[in-house]
């Protein structure tokens, strides 16, 4: 029986045969390796392309390792029981990719790989790191029952560190990033930048610090064009934190499927990425489900959220921010949000959008078919700022109770149950109302209707003789206030009790008169032939 170790070492007397049965001296395991001449991309071998591992040279003649497609990190020495830092012993594993330029595929057997500072590697193509199975995460701190994992909880940069690729795939790992202990935590458990063409399946990360210094779980890209990823798929992982960012995609990312990610009390943070969809995730807990923003220079846009949901925010389930646009969301779903009954907010989204220099910050956004079951805080939706072409279709009554609210919600354009609809009315002591003409509408907003009715004088007949007698009787039967106006002069403000409008005295001639108002009630019923939610 003869280690690797030993059979490579100068001076020993064994045969240089053209094939050798070793023992591997790190793992055991038997292992075959066979004279060459050639290098793995088919060039001629010299000392400068031997790693010690794979390639490895005694006396004159070089050695191939036989072997599957899977480099197995334990033979370049590296310690899976959980009490050796590998940093120090990762330095062979480095430079055998560094030499190769990755074309490999890094296979991390089943233990618990201890690192104190990040592991990185850079400028790789077709690169590959898995574990040895599939990971899971059910709860913070479930590094226990992991059957793989890359431990850096004592590192004080980042986890796992890609850079410059083409062609990278992260699979079947679980990665710790506990900063808790840290005084200035601070990082990502996870970062790929500055690439295109990658895949990230089966993985569960598990980054967390102290409440009030939150640490990242997934990055995607920098804050840079340069540092972007384009085409990849990120799908089947689980992330858990305490707020901070969960998943982040960050700035100029183009063209990325992110399908079936699971977020436990951290969020989903889409920052500047465009072309992109993302379907059947679920965020769980936290302050935000989903975050969408960006800046000046990079916008989120032309982005898809099929089936996603959150529940048990603390405050939102979908946060729409400043440079957002293009986007659908189709189906997305909360149950239990708005924790803390914030005014400001709404359970399902919060649309924001600031305003500067008559730019529309949050434009051509579709929201179709949503779902909001809770009893917190006073809306679904709430709209504030400079809006544009956002559309909430297929709205349902009985799966959104709570309705729309916000000083912008007048922009949204809305179908189905909240949409506007058209209502008849009876009036009296209203002189010359029998010579007009009437466009009237109304939509339900959480305990509120609101209505307008637009009455056009017939020409060469003005509307002059509104009395304190004149009244108009709405469908709707509860309390509220309107306003009588000719679009140009506010003309002052009615009481309504009990479905009635209890007009002003007013001179409005030759032109149409708008009533706008809104009616309250507390039961949820409103009686009238022309009521659709009874």
């Amino acid at each position: 029986m003869i280690y690797t170790e030993d059979f490579f070492t100068s001076g020993n007397s064994y045969p240089n045969d053209d094939l050798v049965q070793l023992v591997d001296s790190f793992t055991n395991e038997n292992v075959n390796y066979k004279l060459t001449t050639t290098w793995h991309d088919g060039s001629v071998i010299d000392d400068t392309k031997t790693d010690g591992v794979v390639y490895r040279k005694k006396d004159s003649s070089f050695y191939k390792r036989i072997y599957d497609e899977k480099i197995n990190v334990l033979w370049f020495g590296l310690n899976n029981a959980g009490a050796a830092d590998n940093i120090p012993l990762v330095n062979k594993l480095k430079v055998f990719v560094e030499k190769r330029k990755g074309n490999c595929t890094l296979y991390f057997p089943e233990g618990q790989y201890k690192f104190s500072d990040q592991l990185k590697f850079s400028n790789v193509a077709n690169f590959s790191l898995t574990g040895s199975s599939k990971q899971y995460l059910f709860f913070k701190g479930d590094k226990v029952n992991a059957s793989c994992v890359l431990d850096f909880d004592e590192s004080d940069n980042d986890g796992l560190v890609i850079e410059t690729f083409t062609g990278l795939s992260i699979a079947d790992l679980f990665i710790s990033y506990n900063q808790e202990n840290k005084q200035n935590p601070g990082g990502a458990a996870l970062k790929i930048t500055k690439g295109h063409i990658f895949e990230i399946e089966g993985l569960a990360i598990d980054a967390y610090a102290a409440q009030s210094l939150p640490v990242v779980g997934m990055e995607i890209g920098g804050n840079t064009m340069e540092t972007c990823c384009f085409s990849g798929s990120i799908s089947d992982c689980k992330i858990a934190g305490n707020d901070g960012y969960g998943l982040w995609l960050r700035n100029a990312n183009t063209s990325i499927n992110v399908t079936s990610v699971y977020c436990l009390h951290t969020p989903i943070v889409v920052d500047g990425t465009v072309y992109s969809t993302l379907s059947n995730c679920a965020v769980d807990g936290g302050t935000i489900g989903y975050h969408i923003t960006g800046s000046t220079s990079f916008n989120s846009t032309n982005l898809s959220f099929i089936s996603c949901g959150a529940e048990s925010q603390m405050k939102t389930a979908f946060l729409i921010d400043d440079f957002s646009q293009n986007i659908t969301f189709l189906n997305p779903y909360t149950a239990n949000p708005n924790t803390m009954a914030d005014a400001n907010v709404g359970g399902l989204m919060t649309i924001w959008a600031h305003t500067m220099d008559g730019y529309n910050f949050v434009k051509n956004i579709t929201v179709i078919s949503p779902t909001s079951h809770h009893n917190n805080g006073e809306f679904d939706v709430m709209v504030f700022g400079n809006i544009d072409n956002v559309q909430f279709q297929n709205t349902n009554k009985k799966i959104m109770e709570k309705g729309f609210g916000g000083p912008a919600v007048e922009r949204l354009e809305i179908t189905g149950d909240y949409a506007e609809r058209n209502f008849t009315f009876t009036y009296e002591n209203c002189l010359n109302f029998d010579q007009a003409t009437f466009n009237t509408s109304f939509y339900r907003n959480n305990d509120r209707i609101y209505f307008r009715i637009k009455v056009t004088p017939e020409i060469g007949s003005d509307i002059q003789a509104i009395t304190m007698d004149s009244t108009i009787k709405l469908p709707f039967k509860g309390n509220g206030k309107a306003t009588l106006s000719n679009h140009i002069f506010d003309k002052g403000s009615c009481l309504i009790n009990d479905g009635t409008i209890y007009l002003l005295n007013s001179d409005l001639t030759d032109m149409p008169i708008y009533i706008d108002g809104f009616v309250m009630f507390n039961d949820k019923k409103i009686l009238g032939t022309d009521w659709p939610w009874s």
